[in-house]
């Protein structure tokens, strides 16, 4: 018996007729989810074993409800995100006539910027000065926004301020010129 949609030859040892190839074959198991049982769990389990014993869904179903777990968890990291962003707000806000510049870190930053000249580096992002200082400071543990009560890049126009670095922004960075 030969198929009339593509009059090919019969297949030997099945029952089915042959079908076309411009179709997509359907699933060896009638149409239900690789994994068997067409409750879509993939392990072949009757729907009912994985629930809770009675029949109910998953504490994580599939139709995108979380347990009290996972929503505390999600707002546990929201609200921390949140506060780190307020208190980033908080240390942009500061001026850099407002920082509190000691002689240790004005010293530390003038011998960055002179290393940055010595070794040809200019134009050079910020992130290298930050970096020489942290290499500079006892036990590598500079933190601007403590030491200043701002952030670094605020102290890098404290210092642009006072003629010393001329600073110039280029796409996301902020380098010294």
């Amino acid at each position: 018996m030969a198929d009339e949609q593509n009059a090919s030859p019969p297949r030997v040892g099945d029952d089915e007729p042959a079908r076309s190839m411009s179709r997509s074959p359907e699933p060896a198991n009638g149409g239900a989810p690789a994994g068997g049982d067409g409750n879509g769990d993939g392990n072949g389990a009757p729907a009912a074993a994985a629930g809770d014993g009675d029949g109910a869904a998953p504490a994580a179903a599939a139709d995108g409800m979380q347990t009290e777990e996972q929503k505390a968890a999600g707002d546990e990291r929201r609200a921390k995100r949140d506060e780190q962003r307020r208190r980033q707000a908080e240390l942009r806000a500061v001026s850099p006539s407002k920082m509190s510049v000691d002689g240790e870190l004005r010293t530390l930053f003038v011998a960055a910027v002179q290393a940055a000249v010595d070794r040809q580096l200019l134009p050079t992002n910020v992130s290298w000065l930050n970096d020489f200082i942290r290499s500079r400071v006892e036990g590598g543990s500079f933190d601007c926004a403590k030491r200043t009560g701002g952030l670094f890049s605020s102290l890098c126009r404290f210092f642009e301020s006072e003629g010393l670095i001329a600073l110039e922004r280029r796409k996301e960075s902020v380098v010294i010129v």
